[in-house]
């Protein structure tokens, strides 16, 4: 076990550097086990991957010959082996070479060697094709020598290679170079890479350097001494610096020895580190947990592919993640990408292995399927289970960590305790947990049906939270996932329910919509806990001491909507005569052919065709003036809606069940429920706005019935459930009236005006007063005029005018009887920045109108940056003013002041301090003033640095009791270079005892009055403490930030 003080993410990497380097420490030799067919898949990029010395040195410990060059050693660990070299290896080779420029060129022979050289001297560029693959190799160097015998070429002296292949463009710089034309393969001396990548949409430029550059011909490169980054800067802000780099492939590379940098600052340490480029077929991720401890979870998908999501650690990737929606073939434990695309890329079903070191084990499976037949829109489901123990909180002898699943019995000795859960009565050695949701869309029907199970609330909380890849950057922080509040699932529910619209357009407009809005049949569970009494002290932390038991049955839950317009009537106007062009206006009798205008002449003349400009348009036909609207005189609408709901329950009594085995699954009462709502709507309207009427005729039932299958409830609580469906039982006659009226709609002044009425009333309404001997009793409640059957009655008149620039508005509003009589009064006026309102409101109690603070309001705004505003309260009964509220915003400045009628305080010396007086006043309550300010200068030094400062200080006093003030003053000031630096400092100083700098104020509590300018002086006197010491300033908080931008 891994304990809380040790580094767990490095202990991981070095066991994951173990397992990962053992298979190749192990090279079968002389005397050895016959290697193994997984060994021999493996050789092949071994040989690849490795560098020349460690070819030599594997056939020294075979016992072949280390003479010879690279592709020498190489054929002779394919002979050992008794395996062939990879395809790539095999190719046919065609190579084209071009000599662009060189100053000079000589060619010579060795004879005792059979070779022929070629060397190019002074600002050499080559241009070598590889037709077979499509890729063009370009060299530029100062000195280039040319093996024409064994096709090798070395370059010398500013080394700039470049490799084109597929749109994709690779760059070498190095001192030296040597490439072999048949392989492709380069070795680089002090050599440099550049790859270009688009990491999450963001262009990425990666260089690696290396003391020693191998590419291999199946374009693996290998760099000793080596150095990643993808930083821009120059030295890079960050790096990672390793003894090895392999780059097997795009998205696939790997380390050892490696240490990154954040500068030139050490911060973390890697063994041994490997990138994969292929996904592994069952996502292993491993990571760290304050109470689970180390945990290890697999998930292999066995349709669709995991979702490629940006990673936290963007520079360890070496190019872009796709969509991941290939199909993809297994080699080995890696899966690779295919041409072939996945005919539903948003399905998927995968299972779930995870180990945790505390905790336990969990295994599971999880999928998604929508559409996975027609018209079923979705389809989840996931199940598992889990096998866990119970884990402690405390110090255990011999563990360090805050959780241990180790409970320390009375003699010393040790246990662990492992959980079990009950199903249908039996006794289960594992916790579980299962999920089905779907929905079904055809319409007009539509179905939904979810279900859950799970053996405990603590489930989801325990295994649920997942990840199916590594978060590298968490890692690297060694940040372990410390415990929060477990969110328990407290209740699950089963449940079908669905919706259907049936065809009404055979029946319009007498239905118009008939439909059943919800059918569902569900299954409620609530969660309980063991009492604690019943449970012994280890069993006190048991995931399962919560368990699950049948709470509500709904079968059925039923409800219908039919809706319709059971009469329209709409009336017309006459047409008037036509007097349209070509019409006569003497009864519609054209004249005769022979008579006609006298400025009308018979012979037509031709005109001359108009002349062209394209920069003219001629104009829109103007609007028949002939044809004048008018608003429809009358409107009737008669329309009616009903709706009907069933709903059937069944529920436990769960006060009988005290262990998961005592659930028996049996229901102790039902309740049937039913809801009856009709309502008939006429709506009339008489010209338009002039006038409008509606009305709302509603009957409403209700009904409830109880029904107890066992005698499991007591007698209080049955008593109680009959009670409460007798008073359910109601049925009502309702009726709701608004009338309204635009009187002055023809007018322009005061269009908008109008005058409303509206009274809502029972017609009849009958529901329960009492039981007698046991039965219900209930009243018939007919209309009255009073409180109870008249809901609402109220008259409004709302006069708004339209005298530009004013503005004015006034509105009276009353409510009649036989609710409380109350009238109020609004007026406004809007002139220019001014608003200005006035509103009063009377209550008639005990037959007398008694008058309700008028209410005096001013605002003033000329700009967003200066406001003025001021409320008056004036109480007209008593005779007072209650309370006058004034606030002003000048830019910059913020003052407030508000005043009010209350009891005053008399400081009454240091022993009784403030006391209330008996008689109120209208006095000053409190006081506030703002500065808010900040100043920012135009940019420095071709706006590469911003200086800024700002200030934020506020004053209150509390004028009742004055000693209650504060000032406080925050400044800071910010220095930033752009894309470099920035620098903040900020400072927030206190003063409490303001009011000292006030002759009368000090005096009034015995205390000496203090001059504010020495004060402020004592507080910036950092050459004498006792100044400072004594000084009313007080500085709450200095910070000082400093922000480094590294440009990534």
């Amino acid at each position: 076990m891994i304990g809380r003080g040790t580094p767990v993410p490095v202990a991981l990497l070095i066991a994951l550097c173990g397992l990962l380097s053992f298979p190749v420490s192990r090279i079968s030799g002389e005397g050895e086990a016959p290697p193994s067919d997984l060994f021999l898949q493996t050789v092949p990029l071994q040989i690849t991957t490795s560098t020349f010395i460690e070819l030599a040195d594997w056939c020294k410990r075979l016992g072949l010959a280390t003479a010879g060059t690279r592709k020498d050693l190489e054929e002779r660990l394919y002979t050992y082996y008794g395996i062939s070299p990879t395809k790539s290896e095999e190719k046919e080779k065609e190579t084209l070479v071009q000599v662009k420029s060189a100053s000079s060129t000589e060619y010579y022979s060795l004879p005792d060697f059979d070779e022929d050289y070629v060397r190019l001297d002074g600002g050499v560029h080559l241009v070598m094709e590889d037709t077979k693959k499509g890729t063009t190799y370009t060299l530029f160097a100062d000195s280039v020598l040319y093996n024409r015998s064994k096709k090798l070429l070395s370059a010398y002296g500013n080394v700039r290679y470049e490799i084109k292949s597929q749109g994709k463009e690779e760059k070498f710089t190095g001192s030296n170079i040597l490439i072999n034309l048949d392989t492709w393969e380069g070795y680089f001396l002090q050599g440099q890479s550049i790859r270009e990548r688009t990491i999450s949409g963001e262009p990425l430029t990666f260089r690696l350097r290396g003391e020693f550059i191998s590419r291999s011909t199946s374009d693996f490169v290998l760099m000793e001494g080596a150095s990643i980054t993808s930083s821009t800067s120059l030295p890079p802000n960050y790096r990672l610096d390793a003894g090895k780099i392999w780059i097997l492939g795009p998205q696939e590379w790997g380390v050892k020895d490696a240490t990154l940098y954040v500068g030139n600052i050490p911060i973390f340490y890697f063994p041994f580190f490997f990138y994969p480029g292929d996904e592994v077929v069952f996502h292993p991720v491993f990571g760290y947990k304050s109470r689970e401890g180390t945990f290890f979870q697999t998930t292999t998908y066995l349709v669709g592919n995991r979702k490629n999501e940006a990673g936290s650690a963007s520079f360890l990737q070496l190019s872009d993640t796709g969509p991941n929606d290939r199909v993809k073939s297994l080699h080995g434990i890696f899966l690779k990408d295919t041409e072939e695309k996945l005919p539903h890329p948003d399905w998927y079903v995968k299972l779930l292995l995870d180990a945790y070191s505390r905790l336990g084990v969990y295994g599971g499976i999880e999928g998604s399927l929508p559409n996975l037949v027609p018209k079923l829109k979705t389809f989840t489901f996931s199940s598992g289970i889990g096998v866990s123990q119970n884990l402690y909180s405390g110090i255990v002898p011999g563990f360090t960590g805050a959780y241990t699943p180790y409970w320390q019995e009375k003699d010393g000795t040790l246990s662990t305790f492992w959980n079990a859960t009950y199903f249908l009565g039996t006794e289960l050695p594992f916790r579980y947990g299962s999920e089905l949701s779907m929905e079904y869309v055809q319409d007009p029907l539509q179905l939904r049906l979810k279900f859950e199970q799970y053996s405990d609330p603590y489930f989801t909380d325990d295994f649920g939270d997942r990840m199916e890849r590594i978060d590298w950057s968490r890692l690297l922080q060694s940040v372990v996932t410390v415990e929060t509040t477990p969110v328990l699932k407290e209740q699950l529910d089963w449940f079908l329910e669905g919706s259907y619209s049936f065809p009404t357009a055979s029946f319009t407009p007498w239905i118009t919509s008939f439909r059943i809005p919800r059918v569902r049949t569900s299954l409620n569970w609530k969660s309980k806990e063991i009492p604690s009494v019943y449970l012994q002290a280890y069993e006190r932390v048991d995931p399962t001491r919560r368990y699950y038991y049948p709470s509500v049955l709904t079968v059925p839950e039923v409800s219908l909507e039919l809706g319709g317009t059971l009469y329209r009537y709409v009336s017309q106007w006459s047409a008037p005569p036509s007097t349209a062009k070509g019409s006569s206006p003497s009864g519609g009798k054209k004249p005769s052919a022979e008579l006609r205008p006298p400025w009308e002449s018979s012979e037509k003349k031709e005109e001359p065709p108009p002349e062209e400009l394209p920069d003219l348009k001629a104009p829109g036909p103007l609007p028949n003036a002939s044809v004048i609207l008018f608003p429809v005189p009358i409107t009737l609408d008669l329309t009616y809606t009903l709706r009907p709901t069933l709903t059937y329950q069944n529920s436990s009594y769960p006060d009988r069940w005290v262990f998961p085995k005592d659930v028996d699954y049996q229901f102790s009462y039902a309740t049937l429920t039913v809801q009856n709502l009709f309502q008939l709507i006429t709506n009339v309207r008489l010209y338009d706005k002039l006038i409008q009427q509606q009305n709302t005729l509603s009957f409403s039932s209700r009904y409830r019935d109880v029904t107890f299958w066992n005698d499991s409830l007591p007698e209080n609580q049955k008593k109680s459930l009959e009670l409460t469906a007798y008073q359910y039982r109601t049925f009502s006659i309702s009726d709701a009236y608004t009338f309204t009226t635009y009187p002055l709609l023809n007018t322009e002044l005061f269009q908008n005006s109008n005058v409303n009425y509206s009274v809502n009333a029972f017609l009849f309404q009958r529901s329960f007063t009492a039981l007698v001997n046991e039965e219900p009793l209930y009243k018939d409640q007919y209309l009255d005029f009073s409180k109870k059957t008249i809901t609402q009655h109220r008259t409004q008149l709302n006069l708004i005018g339209n005298f530009y620039p004013l503005q004015p508005e006034l509105q009276f509003t009353y409510t009649m009887p036989p609710l409380d009589e109350v009238f109020s009064t609004v007026a406004s006026l809007g002139w220019g920045p001014s608003t200005t309102t006035v509103s009063l409101t009377q209550k008639k109690i005990d037959s007398r109108w008694v008058n309700q603070p008028l209410s005096f309001q001013e605002k003033l705004q000329f700009s967003p940056q200066v406001i003025f505003t001021g409320t008056y309260l004036y109480d007209l009964e008593e005779d007072h003013p209650t309370s006058f509220a004034f606030s002003a915003t000048l830019w910059y400045l913020q003052f407030q002041f508000n005043a009010r009628y209350t009891e005053p305080y008399r400081y009454e010396g240091p022993s009784q301090g403030w006391v209330k007086q008996e008689n109120q006043e209208f006095i000053p309550s409190d006081l506030s003033f703002g500065l808010s300010y900040r100043y920012e200068p135009d940019p420095l030094w071709k706006n590469r640095i911003r200086l800024s400062t700002g200030v934020n200080s506020s004053f209150s006093m509390n004028l009742i009791r004055y000693t209650e003030s504060s000032l406080s003053v925050s400044y800071d000031l910010v220095f930033s270079i752009y894309r470099f630096l920035d620098l903040k400092l900020s400072t927030t100083s206190k003063n409490t005892a303001v009011y000292q700098y006030f002759p009368g104020l000090a005096e009034g509590v015995d205390r000496s009055w203090r001059n504010p300018l020495l004060d402020l002086a004592k507080s910036f006197n950092f050459f004498r403490t006792k100044d400072r010491y004594e000084s009313f300033f007080k500085l709450s908080s200095i910070k000082l930030e400093a922000v480094h931008h590294l440009d990534d």
